[in-house]
């Protein structure tokens, strides 16, 4: 298992961004979820984690195809944001999960952030239950997305 944050060298982050999309991603989501997804926001995310130093995108490779992948972005200079993660079905309660997060919160520590947040459906129990068992706290509703938690993790 190989982990990679993607941005050093945009064509070769790009590329492998558009692999790990296409692998993962897109192949797996029911289409109920596709549907409410915000393609918008996340490839304006995925941009900036590609361009500038204010987002960051990580992905799992194994066996050389992407297993799943993470995108994190700033907040403010104290707080930054889990904004979309990823893992095959095939992956889920394995490594690739845990890879992905310990990549993402070492590098958001080391960039002096103290809280990350995401927001997590109502509806996704699973995930939240994994959010839980791994030290984050459900501050409730979601003030923007009735249909979401906001979740919070201190660094």
């Amino acid at each position: 298992m190989d982990i990679s944050q993607l941005g050093s060298n945009k064509e070769s982050g790009e590329e492998l961004f558009q692999t790990c999309i296409a692998e993962t991603f897109l192949k797996n989501q029911e289409e109920d979820v596709l549907n409410g997804f915000n393609f918008p926001k996340f490839f304006e995310t995925k941009n900036r984690a590609l361009t500038s130093d204010d987002a960051f995108l990580f992905a799992v490779i194994v066996d050389n195809s992407p297993a799943g992948f993470a995108l994190w972005s700033k907040k403010d200079n104290l707080t930054a944001t889990l904004d979309f993660i990823y893992v095959k079905k095939v992956f889920r309660g394995t490594e690739v999960s845990k890879e992905l997060m310990s990549a993402g919160l070492l590098l958001l520590k080391k960039k002096g952030f103290e809280a990350v947040l995401l927001n997590v459906s109502k509806h996704n129990s699973s995930a939240q239950k994994y959010y839980l068992k791994h030290s984050w706290t459900n501050e409730g509703q979601h003030p923007k997305y009735p249909s979401a938690f906001l979740y919070k993790l201190k660094l």
